[in-house]
């Protein structure tokens, strides 16, 4: 039975796995990095730059800790420079203050107090100079690491300096997936002063079931005890996935008029998820599994490095866990030999390097989306 309208809108409410949240109502958890990043754009000369790993909220607390502020969000593309990012910004603000800013349309200019400004060949200054005195204004600059033209980074860091300087009020909060933030700033995490580094690790456990029991006070039901288990293991402790699962598993409670999350509510929505997911992500996983002599040495290799807690395991416990899959198969033991060379060609481009080394015997998946996708594939196998 399809589910009515009212309980779509509460569902979208609960939870959102397609799309950032906006309302400081609906979120939960991250309470030391969103008051981190509340101070910091609070504070006059500061700027923020947040990082992680993809599928772990940046976009939503960045969208969080700047609620209050009157804020430009530009999304930054691939082939983006400086002066296209500086152009997609300034028409944003112009939008927010058409009594005061004017664009011509026809000479591709903005006008405001005497000034006419070449909107596609602003520099960091004449940016500035548009933006209205003493009014704060929070920028965030999402997806930057997906910027190909490094050299905007550098220009960014000009434009940052001269901001603290001169416009203080102004507030640059730079977003994008990296480990570190000298990574995502491309090396030059020096170049910026007055900066607040805000790395976004993945959730406790504590946080996850956060999410989930907020969930059931906006829909009116209930997650089983080991559902909840069940759903807060397979998300590998990432944000995403636990809004994707929980969205999918009470879609199909209410369909069956059930207010409890059941058992195989939970295993129809892992198979309907795992369908539903990134295509390269199970392109990727069908792939490395794959053996021309019908081995299973690799998809064991992958299922024992999913099922290990940590973004990265010791090859050791990686061994035992795949050969402790075979036997549970009715297969026997494979040697540390053959699987480390299996290990190895998990790395190549053959497999798409769906495994990498991190340190001397230890490995991770290279995609940090990987390992709550082959959860899935497993548990709804």
């Amino acid at each position: 039975m399809p589910i009515s309208d009212a309980q779509s809108a509460l569902l979208a409410n609960a939870f959102r796995p397609h799309a950032p949240i906006e309302d400081p109502n609906s979120f939960v958890g991250r309470q030391d990095e969103l008051r981190r990043v509340r101070d910091a754009v609070s504070a006059p000369g500061l700027h923020v730059v947040l990082y992680g790993e993809r599928g772990c909220g940046k976009t939503s607390l960045a969208n969080v800790a700047t609620a209050d502020t009157q804020r430009i969000h530009v999304f930054c593309e691939e082939s983006a420079s400086f002066a296209s990012l500086l152009r997609d910004t300034a028409l944003k603000y112009q939008s927010t203050h058409p009594q005061t800013i004017t664009f011509d349309a026809v000479s591709d200019s903005i006008i405001t107090r005497g000034m006419t400004l070449p909107v596609s060949r602003l520099t960091g200054n004449q940016f500035l100079q548009l933006l209205a005195p003493d009014e704060k204004l929070c920028i965030v600059l999402d997806e930057l690491d997906r910027v190909q033209d490094k050299t905007l980074i550098l220009s960014l860091a000009e434009l940052a300096k001269n901001a603290a300087t001169n416009h203080s009020h102004v507030t640059l909060v730079m977003v994008g997936v990296n480990e570190t933030a000298d990574g995502l700033l491309a090396g030059h995490l020096s170049n910026f002063r007055h900066l607040r580094q805000v790395p976004l690790t993945r959730m406790t456990v504590t946080e996850l079931q956060a999410i989930l029991t907020r969930g059931e006070n906006v829909l009116g039901i209930k997650f089983g005890a080991a559902v909840n288990a069940e759903m807060v293991q397979m998300s590998d402790q990432m944000p995403f996935y636990l809004h994707l699962l929980a969205t999918s598993a009470v879609r199909f409670a209410l369909s069956r008029d059930s207010t409890t999350v059941g058992a195989q509510d939970l295993r129809d929505a892992t198979l309907e998820t795992a369908q539903d997911l990134d295509h390269s992500l199970r392109e990727t996983y069908e792939l490395a599994v794959l053996s021309k002599k019908g081995s299973h040495v690799y998809r064991r290799l992958i299922w024992a490095l999913a099922s290990l807690d940590g973004s990265a395991c010791p090859v050791g416990a990686i061994y035992d866990r795949a050969n402790a899959i075979a036997r549970d198969e009715g297969d026997e033991a494979v040697s540390h030999q053959a699987l480390g060379a299996a290990v190895k060609r998990l790395m190549s481009p053959e497999k798409r390097g769906i495994v990498a080394q991190v340190m001397a015997g230890n490995y991770k998946f290279k995609d940090p989306l990987m390992k709550g996708f082959v959860r899935l594939m497993r548990y709804g196998r």
